[in-house]
């Protein structure tokens, strides 16, 4: 019933997120439509350019500041998806990404490469995402190296929840119910002559 909850709750949020960064991406080429027609009527009718030559500066610039634009709208959006896509749980949002991100050495190999892939793009800073690169790299490596004592808790969990289960789940008979009277009546001295 727990797990029915969560997939409910997951799949409400998802759809939520979706319109989220849906209606954020529409939004984002609207601009960009209005920045490049705004820009070559300017080019045109104010700097008297040609329209090759208002067509060529102005789409290159609306395409530059489009890029600009839609890397940190991106990684908002993202962040805002994390959250929004979080089922209810006991635990709170820094735990659950620490479990989600150190679950595999898979997931912090692909965030080292992404995290170096923003830091080569002109313009971004570059040595704080090398640095988050390189860490992220390390701590993949170090989890790669070093399966063994996260195998032999997960192994230690397992054990835990098999005792738990078989101690919760012994078998009970009716010789170990006690018996208890149903009903019982209170009948008075006078009475006692009527019963029997």
């Amino acid at each position: 019933r727990k797990d029915v909850a969560s997939e409910a709750d997951f799949y409400g949020a998802m759809d939520g997120a979706s319109k989220f960064v849906r209606g954020d991406a529409i939004a984002g080429m609207m601009i960009l439509e209005i920045n490049l027609i705004g820009g070559v009527c300017i080019g045109i009718f104010k700097y008297n350019l040609s329209a090759d030559a208002a067509f060529q500066q102005y789409v290159l610039m609306t395409i530059g500041d489009g890029l600009v634009a839609q890397i940190p709208s991106l990684l908002l959006s993202t962040a805002a998806a994390i959250i929004v896509t979080r089922v209810s749980d006991n635990g709170d949002i820094a735990h659950d990404v620490r479990n989600q991100l150190l679950a595999s050495p898979s997931v912090l190999y692909t965030a080292t490469g992404i995290m170096f892939v923003l830091a080569v793009v002109p313009g971004m800073p570059h040595l704080p995402f090398l640095l988050f690169s390189a860490l992220l790299g390390f701590t993949g490596w170090r989890m790669s190296k070093h399966p063994q004592a996260a195998e032999a808790e997960e192994k230690s969990l397992e054990t835990l929840t098999r005792t738990i289960t078989e101690t919760s789940e012994q078998q009970v008979s009716w010789e170990t119910i006690p018996l208890i009277e149903p009903i019982s009546l209170s009948l008075g001295y006078k009475l006692v002559a009527l019963v029997d």
